[in-house]
């Protein structure tokens, strides 16, 4: 089950006052644990959950939607969605994610495009419902809003916002590469990485030790083109 967390702008942006029953819904409590009242359509606790913060924020004049994954700070950009519009959002949320990370992958040569429709399959199997949660993970929030103050800074610079998939992945992409750091995590991390590690092993059947493998090899990897940049003649000292 996607379980997407709502602030308060985007919670008042994304249902429609006369929707009943209540599209975002309110734990029973403070601090109440998920697993302790959300229910699946048949009533039972629901597994698998993979939970979102999502929060809205005005640039350029605009509503602007930023959608960050808790667990690997991941963040997604959309602009020019309507008020309300909750198939459009799901649908353009689920499109670029998915081909974001089957691109990755294939661009690592670890998986082919004839990898993306099982994917797919394994992501609609495990994640059929979706629930609104109103709720604000301040770590999170903490991180979307550095990338939120980014986006009103590049939309005053160029006079506009991102638009359509190309160039809200575009934002994604660059915005992803950003070194984080969290209290639940011993180590800084890169989103871009960690996301991609935890989508093979979700979807594609990766163990753990593959996703640790492959975190070791980009960073080989990433060393490399460092070094290959600082031998550049242009960089040394005569």
């Amino acid at each position: 089950m996607l379980v997407f967390y709502c602030s308060h702008t985007f919670a008042d942006f994304i249902e429609p006052h006369t929707q009943q029953p209540p599209l975002v819904l309110t734990p029973p409590r403070k601090n109440a644990e998920l697993t302790d009242w959300l229910r699946d359509k048949d009533e039972q606790t629901p597994s698998n959950l993979w939970v979102w913060q999502w929060h809205l924020i005005e640039a350029h004049r605009k509503p602007c939607l930023l959608a960050m994954d808790v667990e690997t700070r991941y963040v997604m950009l959309f602009t020019g969605l309507r008020q309300g519009d909750i198939a459009t959002l799901t649908q353009q949320f689920i499109e670029r994610l998915l081909n974001q990370q089957c691109m990755a992958a294939e661009q690592l040569g670890i998986a082919t495009r004839a990898d993306f429709n099982p994917m797919m399959n394994r992501l609609r199997s495990l994640h059929q419902e979706t629930r609104f949660v109103l709720h604000s993970d301040r770590s999170v929030l903490a991180h979307i809003n550095e990338v939120a103050q980014d986006l009103i800074f590049l939309a005053e610079l160029y006079n506009g916002l991102p638009k359509g998939h190309e160039e809200c992945g575009s934002f994604d992409e660059d915005h992803n590469r950003f070194i984080r750091h969290c209290k639940t995590r011993a180590e800084h991390f890169c989103p871009e990485e960690e996301m991609l590690c935890f989508w093979l092993q979700q979807f594609a059947g990766w163990t753990p030790d593959g996703a640790e493998h492959l975190r070791t090899c980009i960073e080989n990897k990433r060393h490399e083109q460092w070094q290959s940049i600082m031998d550049e003649p242009e960089l040394k000292q005569n």
